[in-house]
C-alpha cells in the first residue's frame, strides 16, 4: 500500500515538533536546577563585587536599586555595619531582627573578605557571607536564595513548557496539514498533467496554475517537453507515412521482380533454343548458307533484346503514392473530432484556433490519410503563427467540391516559393535553421492527388491560407 506524500509530510512535521519541544522539556527538567543554581551563585558573587564599589556608609538611590534587583528575584540581602543593619531587603522587622541575631551576631566569624556563593548544608539555600572594609569600618554582606524558591520557578516553567508543547501540537496539526496541502497540491496537478500527456489528451495549459518556485520551473520544463514531443511526433507521422509508402512499393516491386524473372525465363527459352540449334548447324555446314544463319541469329538476338527491354520498362511502372482502402465517409465529423486536439496546442503560444465546419459533407476517402493531410496543414499553421495570433480552419461546400482551408496570421510566402513548398524536403529561407525537414506539404500533395483533389496556397494581406479541394459525394 502506497503512503501518500501528504500523510508523510504531516507525520514528519508533527514528529519533528513533538521531538523538538519534548526534548526541550526533558533537557530543562534534567539540567535546569544545576543551571539555575550556578547562575544564582554567579549573581551573588556579582552583587558582592558591586557592593565593594559602593559607599556603604551612605547608600544612594541607585545603589539601593541595584541591590533590589537581586531581592526581586527571590533573594535576601542584608548589610551590617557591626552595630545595626543598614540595608535589608526582607519584608518584616521581625525577620530583620532574626537575620541580625542568627546571621551576624552569632556567626560573624563565618564572614570573609573573599567569599564565594555556596550551597548550604542540606541543600536548602544558596548563601554568600562577605566582609568589606571602608573608612576604617568593617561591613558585613549577607545574600541568600532558598532552593525551594528556585524549585518553584523550575516547576512553573516546566508546566508552562508542557502547556506550550500542547499548544504547539494543537496549532501544528492544522498548520502542518495546510503546508502539506500547499506543497502536495501542485505535485498532484503535475501528475494529472502527465497523465493527460500519457493518454494523448488535449491540454489547455492556461488551466494549470503553478507557484513560482522549483515546482513551477518543473511544470514549465514539462510543458516545453510536451510541445517539443508533439512537434516531433508530427514529424514521425510524416516519416511513418513515407515508410508505409516505400514499404508498399518494395512489396509491389518484389512481386513484379518475381513475375519478371519467371516471364523472362519462359520467354527466353525459345530464342535461346533456336540460337543453340543454328549454332550446331554452323559447326557442321561451312557453305555459303552460313550468312543466312548469321542473319537469323542476329534477328533472334534482337528480338530477345527488345523483349528484355520491354520487361524491364514494365517492371518499374507504377504509382509511388500509397493507395489503401477508401470509402464514403463524413469529412465534417472527421474534422470536428480533431479540433479539441489542437486548441490546447495553440494556447501554448497564447494563440487562438477557430474551427468553422459545415455539416453533412461527404467524400470518398481514406480517413487516415485525410486526417494526416489536415494535421500537416494545422501543424504548419501552428509553426508559423505569431504569439497571440489567430488560425481559422474551415470546411465548406462550394458547388460539387468539398473545400478545406487553414488560414493563419503571419508573414506571407514569397511568390516564387508558392509552388516549391510542395516539394519533398524543401524549406523556405526562414525555416532552413529549424528542425522541420519539409515533408509535411509534400505528403499533403501526394494524399490529395491520391484522392483526385487539388491543393494550393495563397497569400492574404495579414497571413497565408492553405487549401485542399475534393469531389463531394452523396452520403451513400
Amino acid at each position: 500500500m502506497k503512503t501518500k506524500l501528504r500523510t508523510t509530510y504531516l507525520v514528519t512535521v508533527l514528529f519533528f515538533l513533538f521531538v523538538t519541544v519534548g526534548s526541550m522539556i526533558l533537557f530543562y527538567n534534567m539540567f535546569s536546577e544545576e543551571f539555575i543554581i550556578a547562575n544564582n551563585k554567579k549573581i551573588m558573587n556579582s552583587v558582592f563585587e558591586d557592593a565593594q564599589g559602593m559607599d556603604l556608609s551612605s547608600l544612594t538611590k541607585s545603589d539601593r536599586k541595584r541591590l533590589k534587583e537581586f531581592s526581586d528575584k527571590g533573594g535576601v540581602i542584608a548589610i551590617y555595619d557591626g552595630e545595626k543593619i543598614i540595608y535589608f531587603s526582607g519584608d518584616t522587622p521581625e525577620r530583620k531582627k532574626n537575620i541580625k541575631r542568627r546571621k551576624f551576631d552569632e556567626k560573624i566569624y563565618e564572614y570573609t573578605y573573599t567569599p564565594k556563593a555556596n550551597m548550604s548544608e542540606g541543600r536548602k539555600a544558596i548563601r554568600l557571607k562577605g566582609k568589606i572594609d571602608q573608612n576604617v569600618k568593617t561591613y558585613y554582606l549577607y545574600c541568600s536564595v532558598k532552593l525551594r524558591t528556585l524549585e518553584n520557578s523550575i516547576g512553573l516553567i516546566s508546566r508552562f513548557m508542557l502547556v506550550e508543547m500542547i499548544i504547539i501540537l494543537i496549532l501544528g496539526i492544522p498548520f502542518s496539514f495546510y503546508m502539506a496541502q500547499r506543497t502536495v497540491k501542485p505535485i498532484e496537478k503535475l501528475g494529472k498533467l502527465a497523465k493527460k500527456m500519457e493518454n494523448n489528451e488535449p491540454i489547455n495549459f492556461e488551466e494549470y496554475d503553478f507557484p513560482n518556485n522549483e515546482i513551477g520551473n518543473l511544470a514549465e520544463q514539462l510543458k516545453s517537453m510536451y510541445l517539443k514531443i508533439s512537434s516531433n511526433l508530427n514529424e514521425l507521422n510524416n516519416y511513418n507515412y513515407l515508410l508505409k509508402t516505400q514499404n508498399k512499393e518494395l512489396i509491389e516491386f518484389d512481386e513484379r521482380r518475381k513475375k519478371f524473372i519467371g516471364a523472362a525465363t519462359h520467354e527466353l527459352k525459345t530464342p535461346l533454343a533456336i540460337i543453340s540449334t543454328q549454332l550446331e548447324m554452323m559447326n557442321t555446314d561451312n557453305d555459303e548458307a552460313m550468312s543466312e544463319y548469321y542473319e537469323s541469329i542476329m534477328e533472334e538476338i534482337q528480338k530477345m533484346s527488345n523483349l528484355i527491354r520491354e520487361m524491364l520498362n514494365s517492371s518499374f511502372e507504377g504509382d509511388i503514392i500509397l493507395s489503401g482502402p477508401m470509402k464514403v465517409d463524413s469529412l465534417s465529423e472527421l474534422l470536428d473530432g480533431m479540433k479539441d486536439k489542437y486548441m490546447g496546442l495553440f494556447w501554448s503560444k497564447k494563440a487562438n484556433c477557430r474551427f468553422d465546419i459545415e455539416d453533412n459533407i461527404y467524400i470518398n476517402m481514406n480517413n487516415e490519410q485525410i486526417e494526416q493531410a489536415i494535421n500537416n496543414y494545422i501543424i504548419n499553421a501552428y509553426e508559423h503563427i505569431p504569439e497571440k495570433g489567430t488560425a481559422v480552419v474551415t470546411l465548406k461546400s462550394v458547388g460539387d467540391k468539398a473545400v478545406i482551408s487553414v488560414f493563419n496570421d503571419g508573414n506571407n510566402i514569397k511568390e516564387e516559393e508558392l509552388n516549391k513548398i510542395w516539394q519533398g524536403f524543401y524549406q523556405t529561407d526562414e525555416r532552413v535553421k529549424e528542425s522541420n525537414v519539409g515533408l509535411g506539404l509534400y505528403i499533403v500533395r501526394n494524399i490529395v492527388k491520391n484522392h483526385n483533389g487539388v491543393c494550393y496556397a495563397k497569400n492574404h494581406h495579414n497571413g497565408v491560407e492553405f487549401v485542399m479541394e475534393f469531389n463531394r459525394t452523396d452520403k451513400y
